[in-house]
């Protein structure tokens, strides 16, 4: 028997300065498959922060900080229940686990999966819970509420499947890695496609190298990189691999292939075999450029602009990502601007210290203090 315990906090905020303010958390025996055998204990509470929330998070969760005025977490009861977990799950593992780490020191060191970055979903449901939880026909109730997440995410982990249910893949899958964030996000996108990182990332390069080499793409070629996509999910999991999935989702959500589509793609692929990636990691370690390494990116009614060249496509199509989820363009960097999205493919001006007047302008408004958060399209792409 494992017991399993899924985990969930809401936060004043996203930086390495901000505090939690609600914390949930389940804790389950499960057999050998994932089965449920029992909920074993449980816990909901709330804690005043020292810190102002901010107002991006209040917007998410609508915890106000009167709300929380003299409560404090039960730390004995949490600490029970940590020391009690064989496996603790979360749906943003980096973020949780950060979060928590100052009120609970060593939670690292245990055994944690993380349900956005470990994928067991669906191949065509997206990444966030609430993607999640419709592709599996879940309702999700007082959702960006700690306790209504981890009732959520625990009724998607115990959907059952032909194979058993989706905590079964979770629990077979290696101790979650938590992610480096001093690690400079060009170089880390970069070494995600070399021979180092995985043979099915070296079989995609070279079945990507193969198709584009006569400078077309039909559709039979397109579907059998969508088909292979599909049976080693795993490359999916990483920049940019990931983003190809994405953009082979949005291809083929209509069963029709358009030639923007496809130049788009091949353009894509091309830029990978191209080494282009290769060049942004040589780019990374010549200069001090390190984009924001953000737990959320919050779409609706914030504002957007786009520099650079991404791998996702051109910037018509990343800008309509964007406005489909709520998001703002901007032509321009202004005081105005919430995220400056950097593309994926970079520009080898920048290591010549020119990052374009987006990017500069960009990082002269944030030293005037104005919050403006430069992220990197492999960012952008997770929360699509």
């Amino acid at each position: 028997m494992t017991k399993v315990l899924v985990l969930d906090t809401e936060t004043t905020g996203v930086s390495s300065s901000d505090e939690p303010i609600e914390i949930a958390a389940a804790l389950y025996e499960v057999d050998s498959t994932g089965n449920l055998v029992a909920k074993l204990d449980a816990y909901s509470g709330r804690r005043e922060p020292t810190v102002p929330i901010s107002f991006m998070a209040q917007k998410v969760h609508k915890i106000s900080k009167a709300d929380l005025a003299g409560q404090d977490f039960d730390h004995e009861k949490v600490a029970v229940l940590l020391s009690n977990a064989d496996v603790i799950v979360a749906h943003n593992a980096d973020f949780d686990s950060r979060m928590l780490e100052p009120l609970y020191p060593g939670i690292k060191d245990k055994s944690w999966r993380c349900t956005i970055n470990q994928w067991p979903w669906p191949f065509a449901s997206g990444k966030s819970l609430s993607s999640v939880a419709s592709a599996l026909d879940i309702p999700q109730l007082n959702a960006h509420s700690a306790e209504g997440d981890v009732d959520t995410l625990s009724a998607c982990l115990f959907d059952s499947t032909g194979n058993g249910n989706y905590l079964k893949n979770l629990l077979t899958a290696n101790d979650y890695v938590f992610k480096n964030t001093s690690e400079n996000a060009y170089q880390r996108a970069a070494s995600n496609v070399t021979p180092k990182v995985s043979e099915a990332c070296k079989s995609l390069l070279g079945i990507v190298g193969a198709i584009v080499s006569d400078k077309n793409l039909h559709n039979s070629e397109i579907m059998f990189v969508n088909d292979w996509i599909k049976a080693n999910p795993t490359v999916s999991t990483s920049w940019p691999g990931s983003v190809i999935a994405q953009q082979l989702k949005q291809i083929l959500s209509d069963g029709i292939v358009s030639e923007n589509e496809r130049s788009s793609l091949l353009n894509s692929l091309s830029a990978i075999t191209a080494g282009a990636l290769a060049k942004v990691s040589q780019v990374a370690e010549e200069i001090d450029f390190h984009p924001d390494e953000l737990d959320v990116i919050e779409f609706a009614s914030h504002t957007f602009c786009l520099s650079g060249n991404f791998l996702l496509g051109d910037k018509d199509k990343c800008a309509n990502e964007i406005s489909k989820r709520g998001g703002l363009m901007l032509a321009g960097v202004t005081k105005k601007l919430n995220y400056l999205v950097v593309g994926g493919l970079g520009s080898d001006q920048w290591k010549h210290g020119n990052f374009g007047t987006k990017v500069e302008k960009a990082i002269q408004y944030r030293s005037d203090g104005i919050p403006i958060k430069i992220v990197h399209e492999e960012s952008l792409v997770k929360f699509l």
